[in-house]
């Protein structure tokens, strides 16, 4: 087995980020605090594919994700007066649902393994991609805790930088990074593992 080949391979649990227009999103929420309901859903709907995506793969159950999207729909929308204009309405709402999905996991108990959700951002599989298949992806995701999971989505998934991971989860810059390392440590480890079992077969 050759050293190193299962960091390589986290290259497969990484999407490409998905981007908002941030103009267009202002002119449609000074249209909804304005009451116009038509605005509000075009604000938010958009946003609904990866906030699905994030709340799949953190929850790990179909039904909980749809559950905790419409709850961030509800916070978001209460919230609107307050929302501050130096996020953007992408990065606030998910602020929302990793709030939302940490809470509910409290009262649900331990993880199933997980489906890699779909995101409308992903893109096509590079080479390196092609060497995990789904379930093997799903696997790895799963030795991971919600804590851990949600950090690397984040960052893997989404393309959050450190310092946006650490004010959506209220901690330090240097917790965020002591986690993303003991995270692909933690994948690789995996990786590495599934291969070797894989070849002993």
């Amino acid at each position: 087995m050759r050293k190193g080949s299962g960091l390589k391979n986290l290259r497969a649990l990484r999407i490409t980020p998905a981007k908002q227009e941030a103009t267009e999103d202002e002119t449609l929420l000074q249209r909804a605090l304005a009451g116009q309901t038509l605005a509000l859903e075009r604000l938010l709907s958009p946003h609904q594919p990866a906030l699905y995506a994030l709340c799949r793969n953190m929850l790990g159950h179909a039904e909980d994700a749809e559950d905790a999207v419409q709850e961030t729909y509800l916070r978001a929308i209460r919230a609107l007066p307050q929302f501050r204009r130096e996020a953007n309405v992408h990065s606030w709402l998910f602020r929302i649902a990793i709030n939302v999905c940490l809470n509910g996991k409290r009262t649900r108990g331990k993880t199933v393994p997980l489906e890699l959700a779909p995101d409308r951002a992903v893109a096509q599989p590079s080479p390196e991609t092609a060497t995990l298949t789904q379930i093997e992806i799903d696997q790895a995701l799963a030795v991971l805790s919600l804590r851990q999971r949600t950090v690397f989505l984040l960052r893997e998934q989404q393309g959050w930088s450190v310092p946006e991971i650490a004010e959506a989860l209220h901690c330090t810059h240097r917790r965020i990074n002591n986690e993303l390392y003991q995270t692909r440590r933690a994948l690789a480890a995996w990786i590495l593992a599934h291969r070797e079992r894989g070849e002993q077969k």
